[in-house]
């Protein structure tokens, strides 16, 4: 992903700005750049990642959209400790465009304009703090970025929808193991356990949180993935997560902010074993706006 300024030969509905500009380097990837640009082209929404235009250059794809100068959510995390106020405008945005993802746009048709599609349900499939960046205006809040692995449900799902597909650390134990249940619930179920592992990565920085402990994504005490290959990783993945229903470390005290302990039970409903009994995005948000 590139820094870019437009152009007037660009001939963009904008004035001269700053914008980032996402690169495919081989024709291989144009199954997924065209996915992206698809999906980006339909979702409106403040907490998702701005798409502006698209087009080729040398035989490559590219995708502009608009920039955000505090790069991801895992870099800003590295390097942050957060206020309980920021730690809710980030936990509530993510939540917030992900309910905006899995429901479907049921507007009238008299509300559509006429350069917006109406939106169907939609899965990110490869959630991750490396895949959200952050806005800072007008506050500190969270953009939901990197559609290239999402996808539109389709009335009716085959098994091709139901493929093992994203990052493996975020990767919900049905879908490691491949049994999940072929519903649409289902597959939004597995967007649902990764929200919980980001929740908690979020939360572990507050300030509040009972314990201070340095940034490390999930379950980072079981994996280095620099010294294991990607055998080893599911291997033990799939020990700890699927056979012993291993979670992140969640700590809890007493006399704990008790906004913080809410929010550690919703992350607790997030990543629950069963796909069935994990919360939607729906009453998730609605317990976050609670916390407010």
């Amino acid at each position: 992903i590139y820094r870019a300024w437009t152009t007037e030969k660009d001939n963009l509905q904008h004035e001269k700005k700053l914008v980032a500009v996402k690169v495919y380097h081989s024709q291989q990837y144009k199954n997924i750049f065209e996915n992206e640009v698809q999906i980006l082209r339909m979702i409106h929404h403040s907490a998702i990642v701005n798409f502006i235009s698209h087009g080729w250059h040398d035989l490559c794809p590219y995708i502009i959209l608009e920039y955000y100068d505090h790069d991801s959510l895992n870099n800003y995390l590295h390097s942050h400790k957060i206020s309980w106020s920021i730690c809710y405008s980030f936990l509530f945005s993510l939540m917030d465009a992900i309910d905006y993802l899995h429901y479907e746009d049921l507007s009238p048709n008299d509300y559509l304009t006429s350069n917006r599609i109406r939106k169907p349900i939609i899965i990110h499939r490869d959630m991750k703090t490396s895949n959200i960046l952050i806005k800072s205006k007008p506050t500190l809040s969270l953009c939901l970025s990197d559609f290239g692995l999402a996808k539109i449900l389709p009335p009716i799902l085959t098994p091709n929808d139901f493929i093992q597909i994203g990052t493996y650390r975020y990767m919900a134990p049905e879908l490691l193991e491949l049994a999940i249940s072929h519903t649409s619930d289902a597959l939004c179920k597995v967007d649902m356990y990764a929200i919980g592992l980001v929740m908690w990565e979020i939360v572990t920085q507050c300030q509040d949180y009972p314990c201070s402990i340095g940034y490390e994504l999930p379950y980072a005490e079981y994996i280095n993935t620099n010294e294991m290959n990607e055998n080893k990783i599911l291997d033990t993945l799939h020990r700890i997560f699927v056979n012993e229903r291993k979670r992140p470390i969640i700590h809890r005290t007493t006399n704990m902010n008790s906004k913080i302990s809410d929010v550690l039970t919703i992350i607790e409903d997030c990543w629950k074993h069963e796909p069935e009994s994990r919360i939607n995005a729906r009453p998730a948000l609605y317990r976050l706006r609670h916390l407010e």
